[in-house]
């Protein structure tokens, strides 16, 4: 099974070319599900992403839910993008789940890979406030994911943080006294090979930030974490990951995001199934 993650920028910047080299780039990919943020609800005038996912793309499933922002909190208006290969159900959002988000979004979508229930989780939290993103992380775990209870749990994403939200999620601290104990694939398939995880977000290496000056460190805050919820503990024998977006191996010759899109394969995994 792959899994990907892609903040796509919402940005009209060259979008006619970039939203071809997207397209390119999900296809090279060869993806089982991938999640997209940041996408506008119009891949070009009159043409829904939606639509133009499904026609340009190998992924006959697509889910696309709008963020429900005031029109002038937006530069377009934009959502959260699942595409899958296999058919999809059960989609909540979590503003209709928790209330407001505080602009922290998330969608669930149920999709089966086999004879295996995979309940993936699309998130973009919010950039300015740490506080909120602690805040609304816990509510997306315990009012969203855990009452899915599915044999597989996936939360794929832009955290926009890299402490209090990533060391959560991974069990290395808690919020509010909570823990969790997330496998953050694309750093378990580096350290395997002693090697760090790479940077998504590198304003120096990625020509979409040669417009800002005072350009902030490569940070790494788009990530992929599974969890195991079978009654036999969850074995992988292999992860391997890698990022993509990163050369301008498209139709244009351009890199077509801010931030690069990462991916994890996860290989063996010994689950217990149940029939339903």
């Amino acid at each position: 099974m792959r899994i990907a993650t892609f903040n796509i920028w919402n940005s009209p910047l060259k979008w006619s070319q970039g939203r071809i080299a997207i397209v390119d780039g999900i296809n090279h990919l060869s993806a089982d599900i991938i999640l997209l943020q940041e996408a506008p609800i119009e891949a070009e005038p009159g043409v829904l992403t939606v639509d133009f996912l499904r026609e340009e793309t190998e992924f006959a499933h697509v889910v696309h839910l709008t963020e429900p922002l005031e029109p002038e909190d937006r530069e377009w208006p934009e959502g959260l993008v699942t595409p899958s290969r296999f058919p999809m159900s059960q989609v909540k959002a979590n503003w209709e789940v928790t209330g407001n988000p505080a602009n922290n979004w998330a969608i669930c979508v149920v999709s089966g890979v086999g004879d295996t229930r995979v309940n993936a989780t699309n998130v973009h939290l919010d950039w300015q406030s740490e506080e909120r993103r602690q805040i609304e992380t816990v509510l997306i775990l315990e009012e969203l994911i855990e009452p899915a209870n599915y044999e597989i749990d996936i939360i794929a994403d832009d955290f926009n943080d890299d402490s209090a939200v990533v060391n959560f999620l991974g069990g290395l601290s808690d919020i509010d006294g909570k823990t969790t104990a997330w496998r953050e694939l694309v750093a378990e398939a580096y350290a395997a090979n002693s090697q760090p995880a790479p940077p998504i977000i590198d304003p120096e290496s990625n020509p979409r930030w040669e417009f800002v000056k005072e350009k902030e460190p490569a940070r790494r805050f788009d990530r992929i974490y599974l969890r195991s919820n079978s009654g036999e503990s969850g074995t992988v024998d292999s992860v391997q990951a890698g990022i993509f977006g990163k050369e301008p191996n498209n139709r244009f010759g351009i890199v077509p995001s801010d931030h690069y899109g990462v991916y994890a394969d996860q290989y063996s995994v010994v689950i217990k199934t149940t029939e339903y």
